[in-house]
């Protein structure tokens, strides 16, 4: 089952990216996709096509997510035991908050939300100028009651979102036995995402978010 990365890396940079990190951000993507293409040859070269990209959240800028996609997470974690990616990652180190209360954040969806589309009339969310990116978690035995109202009122969003499509999978790794949903949608601006509340149908789509407990919904950038 192909999974998707799902990472969230404190920087110690709380603005734009340097220049440096930036390139160093690149390098290091470039790394990595040279170690999937040379154990997988038939592995898409395009990013977005395989669910690549770094982000950069604008509520806070010193918070990078970084997904993509793995055939299991036991893929995933072949890559982060390479000496590629040892050596990418003592790179990175300079720049990343870790040495206080401040952690990484890593786990995997069942699902692959970044790539699942109908590339006839929409587009990857991962080309969009901004991604919503909300993380919410159902009520205890509201799991598949969450996942059919979210797949009945999704509609709504992506009426005003098209031709970015919302997408999302649950968190596999769970925590404290409770059923995280990570969802990604693509907008042309922070301001088109807050005036999908205006729609007509808005309130079937609130309604899905009786089976939650908790949402949390934030805005990212692509830097690589």
């Amino acid at each position: 089952m192909t999974v998707t990365e799902f990472a969230l890396l404190p920087l110690k940079s709380r603005g734009p990216i340097p220049a440096e990190l930036a390139a160093l951000l690149e390098e290091a993507q470039k790394t990595q996709d040279a170690w999937v293409h040379a154990r997988d040859p038939s592995k898409p070269a395009d990013r977005d096509a395989r669910g690549t990209a770094m982000l950069q959240q604008l509520e806070d800028p010193s918070v990078l997510l970084i997904t993509t996609q793995w055939a299991s997470p036991e893929a995933h974690k072949e890559w982060i035991a390479s000496s590629e990616n040892t050596a990418t990652m003592k790179s990175l180190a300079l720049y990343l908050d870790i040495a206080g209360e401040r952690h990484v954040t890593l786990f995997h969806l069942d699902a692959t939300p970044l790539t699942d589309l109908d590339r006839t009339t929409q587009t990857s969310a991962l080309s969009a100028p901004i991604l919503s990116v909300g993380r919410f978690t159902a009520r205890e035995g509201a799991k598949t009651a969450f996942q059919n109202a979210f797949d009945a009122a999704r509609w709504i969003v992506e009426d005003v979102s098209k031709p970015y499509p919302l997408r999302g999978g649950w968190r596999i790794e769970r925590k404290r036995d409770v059923d995280e949903f990570i969802t990604f949608c693509g907008w042309t601006s922070v301001d088109q995402h807050m005036s999908a509340m205006q729609h007509e149908e808005w309130h079937t789509w609130a309604a899905a978010q009786a089976h939650l407990s908790t949402a949390d919904v934030r805005h990212y950038k692509r830097v690589v």
